[in-house]
């Protein structure tokens, strides 16, 4: 039968549509004392995120729609969070749509912009679209009054997430073969003096205007401290973080197997993640994440 295969039917100019994670949500968590040791609890900015990727009949990716939910914040210093593209061509041209829902529920509204406003480039002609979807977690996620942290200690009364939906419409002509993959390079930039310090998970690089003083991180190493730790983990589920002072791994950490998995490069207690030592130690589930009315859909869905 016609169409059983295609997601858009009525659309010529898109086939196929694939989630990442296929159902719920990764999660993202960073430690923010970059480039310094941090306190190695994971919860200096918490995301929930998720990925479609709509390509036409030929396998041309035509729109990327990213989905964030901004869980916890267990930070004194404010950051920008967003994900950036590796691998853009300069023939790779589009919109770009952002949305934005307070904590409250509260739609912030559509903002668009072209794609051509946010590519970056570095001195070896490399190319990325660079994009933010929360300019400052503080604004987005503030500490209830009274309190310091929010969702990250037991005696602190939790906050609804902030969220953030980013839809990337390519232009037809446009080649993004090559393009990379979900989640492609989650960062946040921290603005503790108003200096440039970007934070991305391990194997990225960084920013083309990191801050001067401080090396420029790429390769396998990079994003990872003298002991080995990353300054940001990628966890494949709605991930239950560790609460404020208990650090992520160890013999008390909240999930004891993280050392064997970290220091065998993963080769050793690939699900650590699903094991914590205790439920008090980790955050409670969140079965809200879900209840969002966006107004930007990939595709007209």
């Amino acid at each position: 039968m016609e169409g059983l295969d295609d997601a858009f039917p009525t659309d010529p100019t898109r086939a196929h549509s694939v989630r990442t994670p296929t159902h719920g949500y990764q999660t993202i968590v960073f430690e923010d004392n970059y480039p310094h040791v941090g306190d190695g609890d994971y919860n200096d900015v918490v995301v929930h995120a998720a990925f479609e990727e709509v390509r036409d009949a030929g396998g041309q990716l035509r729109d990327i729609l990213a989905t964030f939910h901004l869980a916890a914040r267990g930070a004194g210093l404010d950051h920008s969070f967003g994900f950036a593209i590796p691998g853009v061509t300069a023939t790779a041209t589009g919109t770009l749509g952002v949305e934005r829902i307070s904590y409250e529920g509260a739609s912030e509204g559509v903002s668009s912009s072209s794609l051509a406003e946010h590519r970056v480039t570095w001195d070896d002609g490399a190319q990325a679209f660079r994009v933010t979807a929360f300019p400052s977690t503080l604004a987005a996620l503030p500490p209830i009054a009274g309190h310091r942290y929010t969702n990250t200690e037991t005696t602190t009364p939790e906050r609804p997430p902030a969220s953030a939906r980013v839809h990337i419409e390519f232009d037809p002509t446009a080649w993004t073969v090559g393009l990379a993959s979900p989640p492609y390079d989650p960062f946040i930039v921290v603005e503790p003096t108003g200096r440039n310090l970007d934070v991305h998970l391990p194997r990225q690089r960084s920013f083309p205007d990191a801050h001067s003083g401080i090396a420029r991180e790429a390769g396998d190493g990079s994003f990872r401290d003298d002991a080995g730790f990353p300054w940001a983990l990628l966890v494949p589920s709605d991930w239950r973080h560790p609460l404020e002072r208990v650090q992520v791994g160890g013999a008390a950490g909240a999930y004891t197997d993280f050392s064997d998995w970290r220091e065998s490069a993963g080769a050793l207690a690939p699900d650590w993640y699903d094991r914590p030592l205790e439920p008090r130690v980790v955050s409670q589930p969140r079965s809200h994440l879900l209840r969002r009315a966006w107004a930007l859909q990939a595709g007209g869905l």
